[in-house]
Formats: structure tokens, sequence, C-alpha cells
């Protein structure tokens, strides 16, 4: 996106980012210790400050480094600025220790905690680094979660200690929710998210600078879920028990927060939390200093842009008196500065929220407008490139770059959220799979001629030659596709390496990066464990988590080998499960000779996930008779 409106004497956002600083001593790594299987115990590091210490707090455009676009460098050094800050007297926040932010706010009945991080060290640390600026003991008196994304609960077990006497109030539908996002697809998410995020690839001006919604995710921290004790519903709902109504004020130690529900925007379980006496509005992932993304890379379901203005739009109007606006990734904006003076010029606040709602507006009216007059997805992202196309809130303000999600990314997913991925182009009825169509183009074209084509293309400028760079990477993905050299992965890469350099977003930059590095490599720069973490599977209810095992089932041998079986997991009613026609089916009634086992949900989780053994569970936990032993493993 053109970038000549932007104004790089704007110091607004580092004044925000710095204000409230509390100046303390900070660690320079977190850590967590493993023990192996031999008992002995190995300090491993899974947030390193020190890996960004070539960003610098403070931004001067002159001196951004030639491999990295000049407005991401400036949201690097933005995100680069860590530690506990004080947003209002009684509110805090925890920044740049992880993607998203711990938000803590004090009342007479102990700390309330707004989402969690992303692990249980980045937590624990939190509220350490508190209990030394406070000096004095306090307790967590509850934890609200904002909604369904790994790094906003998956670090609770770090607040609460394990203690499940601590309320958590979250979102309608949330732990069903959070387990059909992060466990039946996990895997494929996961190595998904390694492309997105940039996560092995090394910290430096010429691979990783900055994920645009934070600096980076954490490696191997403990990721950890628990499910909700308040669920909070639509007000319109009656005599469910044990929930809280949106828009109804709870009081907890003096403090009064409402909740508002904003489902299938950002996540499929969302709500903001506003604390009424401070008029802090904390708008859980809806509001950003970034464009965020209608359908992520990482994969997710498509999210409703439509919803997303509209609850914006109701935030606006149910909360005119707001002061702070305090969210879960970035810096908070103010109405006052900090001598209680309003800032020069509209209320800051209501700005931010009202060109924040019309973003996300104009991208979904103007999609749906170019897709009624017969346009394809992709037309339709070449249309938001031309000149006079966006307006200036799209073009000139910091917030709504996109560092993290892009317009190209976000009108296709509009697109794909009415209409689906087919255009209506009979040649996309049934396409070739992706190494038979790189053998046939390059039967046709030859390779010597494709070879020639994306070197003369490297010799170009690419912010002059833009779309010749584009074409060849098309070239060069079926170059290597049909014949994977080491000649022609390293072209491809050097072709992927200058396309990241150029890119504003912090997750193009890091998709093309990984992709250049993994082309060198000829291989994954490394394994990573899938999002289907143990925490969220020991806790949701038997028909989604037989869901999860069914969907873990190899069809083609289990046609082979029918089985019916009588599944007891400790503490839990027994589930007879047949495998029948490739597939397993479950249900309470008995089936007659289905063979019996017994196991706990934790060992058979183990199983299903394939970090344990069948044998080595057999008497460890997985017991049946002796006779059905060899069926069973």
């Amino acid at each position: 996106m053109n970038q000549d409106m932007l104004n790089y004497n704007d110091k607004r956002d580092f004044d925000y980012c710095n204000r409230g600083y509390i100046n303390m001593e900070y660690p320079s790594k977190i850590t967590k210790i493993v023990i192996n299987e031999n008992n002995v115990k190995n300090v491993v590091t899974i947030w390193d400050c020190d890996n960004y210490r070539f960003i610098p707090n403070v931004y001067d455009p002159a001196k951004t480094p030639n491999t990295v676009d000049k407005s991401l460098w400036r949201q690097a050094c933005l995100n680069n600025i860590r530690g506990w800050f004080k947003v209002c007297d009684g509110v805090y926040q925890f920044r740049g220790y992880d993607m998203a932010n711990l938000t803590l706010i004090e009342t007479d009945a102990g700390v309330v905690v707004i989402d969690c991080t992303t692990v249980k060290e980045t937590a624990e640390k939190a509220l350490e680094l508190y209990r030394n600026y406070t000096k004095k003991p306090f307790k967590v008196a509850a934890v609200m979660i904002t909604h369904t994304h790994t790094d906003h609960y998956g670090g609770i077990e770090g607040v609460t200690g394990g203690d499940s006497t601590i309320p958590v109030y979250a979102p309608e539908n949330f732990t069903t929710e959070a387990a059909l996002e992060n466990v039946i697809v996990g895997d494929a998410m996961s190595r998904r998210s390694t492309y997105m995020y940039g996560t092995f690839l090394n910290p430096k001006v010429d691979s990783h600078v900055d994920s645009g919604l934070g600096k980076a995710l954490e490696k191997g921290g403990s990721v950890g879920f628990a499910k909700p004790t308040q669920t909070v519903v639509p007000v319109n709902y009656r005599n469910l028990g044990g929930t809280v109504y949106e828009e109804q004020e709870i009081v907890i130690g003096g403090i009064r927060f409402e909740f508002m529900l904003c489902p299938h925007t950002e996540a499929p379980a969302e709500m903001t939390v506003y604390i009424h006496g401070k008029e802090v509005m904390v708008g859980a992932e809806i509001l950003n200093h970034t464009l965020h993304n209608a359908l992520t890379p990482r994969g997710a379901e498509v999210r409703d842009i439509r919803l997303w203005w509209k609850a914006i739009d109701k935030l606006l109007a149910k909360h005119p008196g707001v002061m702070v606006i305090c969210n879960t990734h970035h810096w908070p904006i103010w109405v006052n500065d900090e001598a209680g003076k309003p800032y020069p010029g509209e209320n800051r606040c209501r700005e931010f929220l009202e060109q924040q709602r019309d973003t996300y507006k104009y991208l979904h009216d103007q999609t749906v407008r170019l897709i009624n007059k017969g346009y394809t997805m992709l037309e339709i992202a070449a249309e938001f490139d031309k000149a006079n196309f966006l307006p200036d809130l799209l073009k000139a303000q910091w917030h709504n770059r996109g560092y993290y999600g892009t317009i190209s990314h976000d009108v296709r997913a509009i697109y794909q959220k009415y209409l689906g991925w087919y255009d209506m182009n009979p040649a996309n009825l049934n396409p070739l799979p992706p190494e038979q169509t790189a053998r046939r183009y390059m039967d046709e074209i030859g390779e010597d001629q494709a070879y020639r084509l994306i070197k003369s293309t490297l010799q170009k400028d690419i912010k002059q030659y833009e779309e010749d760079y584009r074409f060849a990477a098309e070239i060069g993905k079926h170059l290597v596709f049909s014949n994977p050299s080491t000649l022609n992965r390293e072209l491809l890469s050097r072709l992927y390496q200058q396309m990241g350099f150029t890119c504003e977003a912090g997750t193009w930059r890091d998709m093309y990066l990984t992709g250049a590095a993994e082309l060198l490599k000829n291989g994954p720069l490394a394994n990573m464990a899938g999002t289907a973490n143990p925490a969220i599977l020991n806790t949701i209810d038997n028909e989604l988590y037989f869901d999860y095992v069914a969907s873990r089932v190899i069809g083609p041998m289990a046609i082979q080998y029918p089985q019916d079986f009588a599944i007891t997991m400790m503490g839990e009613a027994t589930v007879y499960a047949s495998v029948k026609n490739g597939v397993l089916n479950y249900h309470g009634k008995a089936i007659a000779g289905a063979i019996p086992f017994t196991t706990s949900r934790a060992v058979f989780t183990q199983l299903v996930m394939g970090t344990r053994t069948a044998e080595s569970a057999w008497g460890n936990g997985l017991t049946g008779k002796e006779t059905d032993k060899k069926t069973i493993l």
C-alpha cells in the first residue's frame, strides 16, 4: 500500500507507548525448567529480549535498514518497548514479553487479570514483577479472558497457580470455540503459524523483525487452559444458571466491570470489558494499532467483517465517556495527557474508534459492491490497489496500516465469506494439483526459460517492478515443484527474500522469508508441536473430544479393521465407539461384543495425540482384558 501520506514526524504513538513506564529491573530472558527422561534438569529459554537488541526503542526513518520496509520498522520499534506500565490509577499493563498483553486492575478484593499471555512462565513472571513493584502480597480475585486465541488464555496457570476457586469469566461458547479453532486442525495450524510468525527465523534485520500485532511468539512455554466458571451470555438469555449477562455490571472489590459480547468478529467467541469509574475500555482484539485479518493466514474460520464494524459502532454508542482505550495488543490511547488536560484536537479515543470502525466498514461495503458488479476476489484486491480508491483513513492513519492483516487478504476473505472460493471460471472447477500443474508448465515453457525469467527479474528494482516479481514467483513455484534442484531452490529463495524485504506486513515478510529459508534447507526449519494441547482436550465434553479422536482415524487402514470398543475413562460414562466403513462413530448405547478397556482421559489423550505408545501405556493407565490386549494395542 502506498505510504506517501504517512506522517513520519508524528510521535504520538511513541508518547503513548512510553507513557506510565514503571522503571525497575526487568529480565532479559524468561525461562522454564524441563526435566528429561533421565531426570536431568535443563533450562529452556522461551523468550529472549536480547534477540531484538538490534531494534531501537526510538524511531528515525532515515536509519531504517535497507532490508526492512520503513513503515514496518516503525512498528517494530514501537513493539520493542516493553515492561510494566501504569495506564491510570489502579490499572496496569504488562507488554512486550509476549505477543499479547496482560492487563491488571487493583480492587479491594485483590487484582483482576484480563488476559493471561500465551504461556504459564510469562504470566508468572508478570505477576512476580508486579509483586516486586508493589512490595506487598496480593491475591487474584478474578480472571477475565476476552476471547478464544491461545495468546490470551494459555498463561492462565501462571495467574491462578492452579487455584480452581478463582472465578474465570469468558464469553459464551468459549470452551467449544477454543477447541474447534485450536484442536481439530491443530497440527496444520501449528505448521502454518511458523510461517506467519517467522517462528524459526533468526531475529535480525535481514530476517524476523516484528509480527505487526506484537514482537513475536514465545517458544516452548507451557500452554494451559481453564474452563470458565462464569460465562457471559446475551442479556435475553434467562434461567441458565452460572452465567453473567452482557451489559450487566458486576462488582469485584468495589470496581464495576461490564462486558459486551462480539462473537464472530476477530474470534468466534469474544467480548470487551469496560471498567466503570475509571472509564477504561479493554477492546479485546477488535481494536488494534494495525489492520487485522478477516482470515488469518495461520488458518481459522473466516471472520465476519460486517459484525466487526457493528461491534465497534456499538462500543461508540455505549461508552461515549471512555477516557482510555486499553487493548489486549499494543499500547493504550488516552483522551487526556498525564497532567489531566485534553490532548489537542479531537477526542482521541472517539477518533480512534470511528476510524477503526470505518476501516472495516469500507473494506466490507466496497468489496460487496464489487462482488455484485461481477468482480472476482483477485480482481477486487487489485481495485483496492488503484490510486484514489482508498480513503485517507486507510492511507494516512498508522493504526490502519497492514502490519498484521492486509487489505489484499481481507477483501478476499470477505469474498470467501459470502461466495466461497470458486470464482465461476470453469477452468478453476477442477484444477490439477500443484506438482502435476508444475510439470505441465515446465513441459510447455521449459526450465531454462523459467530460470532465465526469474534471474532477470532479480536484476530489477522490486519497488518499480513489483508485478514482475509477483509473476516470477508464480513461475518459480512451478519450476521448483517440477524440479526441486539446489539451483532452482536457491534462485526462488533469492526471489522470496527480496519480496519479503519490501513488505509492510510483518506477517507477509515472515512468510516470504520462511519460505526462502526452507528452500535453502530443503525442508522445515524445525518441527513444532500442534496447537491441540492436552489442557484443552482434558477439559472439553465427550462429544467434542470424540469428534477430535475420530479426525485422527486413518480411514484406509480403518476400513480393513472394523471393530467396536467400550471406552471407559475414569470418572466418566462409558463411550461405545464403532469403527466401520473407515469412520469412528460414538454414542452411549451399549454395543454387544464391544471390546472393553479402561483408561484415564490424560493417558487416552496422549495415545490419540501420538505422544505415547499403547505398549508403554498398558498397565500404566490403560487396562483391559488380557485376551483383548492385542486388538486394543
